[in-house]
């Protein structure tokens, strides 16, 4: 824990929505893991209980430059005695890059079978490749919440932002990768961080694992409001649809038909370890 030297610049500006006087610093080695983060264990009222009704986690996050956020949730099922109790039992990601430089509410989504005790949140504050980093930055962390609420406890809003939420959504199939050991790129090699994409029309892919990782498929997500329940008031709001290995080419591409390219698409590929 460190003292929260961000306030005071942004508290002048009256834009600074965290002004708590600690907030936890993490430094993460550009030659480690894309899933390094701060294991935060529970006290025993805090820990909860994964249920299949869809509840949130919020996370504060400052990050020196802009990319994606993971949070992992560690425990064990109640009526497993042997079970480790620090099994993984849920993750949840970002779909678009957090920016950088200023505190945001990030929020994700969780659910699971029910019967499962949540002891331990692991936050991943950069969720990036680092075999483009040059040297090694902080991350600050503050105000870990879980609730039943999907909006952010505040809106930061600039400029950039306010032109950007002004643009038509309607115009744009917005693709985003929501993976770890391995991204999904456009068949050009380009990232699918809120790509835009045109409705209705064929959109390539190429899998691209890390290192000592291969795939066995891809969960295409489609529709909207991908972060909440599937059905609401008897109408359906996203769909998914599974492609496997030998729907990819010898280059590792696959051609997403343009009728599932509606809405925003959420592209999660299927990576698993190469066993020696």
């Amino acid at each position: 824990m460190v003292d929260n030297h961000l306030n005071t610049t942004a508290d002048i500006l009256g834009l600074n929505p965290n002004a708590s006087g600690k907030m936890l610093a993490v430094q993460r080695s550009r030659y480690g893991s894309n899933t390094f983060g701060v294991s935060i264990e529970l006290l025993p009222e805090q820990q909860f209980e994964l249920t299949p009704n869809e509840r949130y986690v919020h996370v504060m996050v400052n990050r020196p430059y802009s990319g994606r956020i993971m949070v992992i949730g560690l425990g064990k099922r109640d009526d497993r005695a042997g079970q480790n109790p620090k099994a993984e039992q849920f993750w949840a990601m970002t779909t678009t890059d957090v920016p950088a430089n200023q505190w945001e509410d990030v929020v994700l989504a969780f659910k699971g079978n029910g019967g499962i005790t949540i002891n331990t949140l692991v936050i991943v504050p950069d969720c990036e490749s680092p075999h483009g980093y040059t040297d090694d930055k902080l991350c600050y962390i503050d105000n870990i919440e879980i609730n039943d609420n999907h909006a952010p406890r505040f809106t930061f809003t600039t400029e950039a932002s306010a032109a950007a939420a002004a643009e038509s959504h309607s115009d744009w199939c917005y693709v985003n990768d929501a993976n770890r050991n391995g991204e999904v790129l456009t068949g050009n090699g380009e990232r699918l961080v809120k790509f835009k994409a045109l409705p209705g029309k064929d959109f390539k892919i190429k899998m691209h694992p890390e290192n000592g990782f291969t795939y066995e498929g891809a969960i295409i997500k489609f529709g909207r409001n991908l972060n909440g329940e599937a059905v609401v008031g008897g109408k359906t709001m996203w769909r998914t649809i599974r492609a496997e290995r030998k729907d990819f080419d010898k280059d590792d591409c696959l051609v997403i038909p343009g009728k599932y390219m509606q809405g925003d698409v959420e592209i999660e590929g299927l990576f698993i370890e190469i066993k020696k």
